[in-house]
């Protein structure tokens, strides 16, 4: 079906061809990111949107989670929702083999090939990521295989990527493979893009972008020759130079035509219709242009020279079409286990488990009455064991919390206090004592302040009462108190102490007991002499007489 043509989940339904599914598309490059979203169901696919952005950075392993959160910014900048993600790499980060070897069982293919890529192969096995497209050798008895190798650290940087993306990595392809689904599908859809005739002759795509280029030499999907290109005035002659490379090894399969897809930034249209002239002029095969969104016009879509899409946009079309990759680094092909020989055993096998499954179930049905019956018993008993279990975890609840109950011993504290206090200065009165608690932090395992509140006309008192609470050691559970800077102002004074709770066998303080007086004996009253002198004899009278 060609592009554009799916018309949505309940079309496919009730039309029965289709059942549709997002998919992400994504083609990172050289610091140029393509990105293809689409629905995608049996032989139908429409894209939804695409985008082309140009970045700092192409992917590499030691940006690899800086690169997936720069993904999900563009995604969410771009209106695009996440979903499984195919992956486009370039043909020269892949290492192409072609192979040769005899027929083998299909189980066994997957060994040789891996087997026969690593006697040439210098990396280490564990380093790479082997898949291959293998075909028959007409006349003969012998396969022909194209392995594709790619080093383990690309894939593991493309699934860090998804990952911190919020995506899901469905499938890693070289660029080549997905380009060739893209113009199978699409060749003899329209005037533009015309079959190649005969129907089953190789033909040429170029995939030409901004900062990069591919050649390749495709028959009836296959993907027969590939290379990378340099972008630049002599890249003409470099598509002549694979061509006549081709001619030479595969000489009764010529190449028919050329297909063009150019991707090019707004405003190098001509500079295309230049690059397709000198072509047309240099060869003898018609040019074509090739646009792998098939004329859609929609506002979706990039504008002008859209060609560098038609890798991701291939793999789009290749689920669509068979449901798997041609090629996929990230679900490679592994032996498989043989088929048994034996096709009619599993069949008595399962017929004598029905017979089996038969006699089981009419004996099953009559224990089951018995043993609902049973489970009705049973699951008033166990009812009430819980009701009586809840009510023993509600009271182990309640011991447990007076258990776990921490206070200070007030009482205690305040005798220690009145202990503290007759070595202090005779210049300090206390006017309240307040005691309460607080809730323990990790950082401070107090219960209880003590704020204290008094008179003094210096600060000497105050630092003689921070010292004697200060002497107060624990020598296992730390210190008993925390006293805070005090404050005074003018005559008051206030003093907070932060309180550890403590078994009373440590309170160590005794108050003195009050010396006992010496009984003294009253002074003495020492007679009064009359120091009157008698008044001297007056020579006059009395005043009477």
């Amino acid at each position: 079906m060609a592009l554009g043509e799916c018309l949505g989940k309940q079309h496919c339904v009730t039309k029965g061809f289709c059942i549709v599914a997002r998919f992400l598309s994504l083609d990172w490059d050289q610091q140029q990111l393509h990105l293809v979203s689409a629905k995608v169901g049996k032989n139908a696919l429409r894209v939804e949107r695409a985008i082309l952005l140009n970045e700092e950075k192409s992917p590499n392993p030691a940006d690899a989670e800086e690169l997936g959160k720069l993904l999900r910014e563009r995604l969410k900048a771009a209106g695009i929702a996440p979903a499984p993600m195919f992956v486009c790499v370039s043909r020269d980060r892949v290492i192409l083999k072609e192979l040769r070897f005899p027929e083998v069982a299909p189980h066994e293919e997957p060994d040789m090939v891996r087997l026969q890529v690593l006697k040439e192969l210098t990396d280490s096995p564990n380093d790479v990521v082997i898949d291959y497209i293998s075909t028959p050798i007409p006349g003969t008895r012998e396969r022909r295989a194209q392995a594709l190798i790619v080093r383990k650290e690309l894939l593991q940087t493309f699934q860090t990527i998804c990952q911190t993306a919020g995506l899901k990595l469905a499938g890693v392809t070289p660029r080549p493979y997905g380009s060739a689904v893209t113009l199978t599908q699409l060749m003899g859809t329209n005037v533009l893009t015309p079959a190649p005739e005969p129907a089953d002759a190789a033909v040429a795509l170029v995939t030409v972008a901004e900062r990069w280029a591919e050649f390749s030499v495709i028959r009836q999907g296959q993907v027969l020759l590939t290379r990378s290109l340099n972008v630049g005035p002599g890249l003409p002659g470099e598509i002549r130079r694979n061509l006549a490379v081709y001619g030479g090894q595969s000489p009764q399969q010529p190449v028919r035509s050329v297909f063009l897809a150019l991707g090019s930034a707004p405003g190098e249209a001509t500079a295309a219709a230049d690059l397709r002239q000198r072509l047309g002029e240099m060869l003898d095969i018609p040019v074509h242009l090739f646009d792998p969104f098939a004329g859609d016009e929609r506002p979706e879509l990039p504008g002008g020279l859209r060609g560098s899409f038609v890798g991701a946009v291939g793999l789009l079309h290749a689920q669509a079409r068979e449901r798997e990759l041609p090629v996929n680094f990230v679900q490679p092909r592994k032996p498989e286990a043989p088929q048994s020989k034996h096709g009619r055993l599993p069949v008595l096998v399962g017929g004598l488990l029905f017979a089996l499954l038969i006699v089981s179930g009419a004996y099953a049905f009559t224990s089951i009455q018995r043993e609902r019956r049973e489970v009705g018993n049973l699951t008033e008993e166990d009812n009430r064991l819980s009701r009586e279990l809840t009510e023993v975890q509600l009271a182990g609840k309640r011991l447990k919390a007076l258990e776990n109950w921490e206070t200070v011993v007030w009482l205690d504290e305040l005798y220690d206090l009145a202990q503290r206090i007759p070595r202090i200065d005779r210049d300090f009165q206390l006017t309240s004592i307040e005691g309460t608690s607080v809730k323990p932090t990790p950082r401070s395992p107090h219960v209880g302040k003590l704020t204290i509140k008094g008179i003094t006309s210096s600060n000497k008192p105050l630092d003689q009462l921070t010292q004697e609470f200060q002497k107060d050691l624990g020598s296992k559970t730390g210190l008993f108190y925390r006293p805070e800077p005090p404050t005074l102002k003018r005559n008051e004074f206030q003093v907070e102490v932060f309180v550890k709770k403590r078994p009373p066998s440590e309170f160590l303080r005794e108050l003195p007991a009050p010396k006992k007086e010496e009984k003294k004996e009253p002074p003495k009253k020492e007679e009064k002499k009359d120091n009157k002198e008698p008044p001297p004899e007056d020579d006059f009278p009395p005043f009477n007489e």
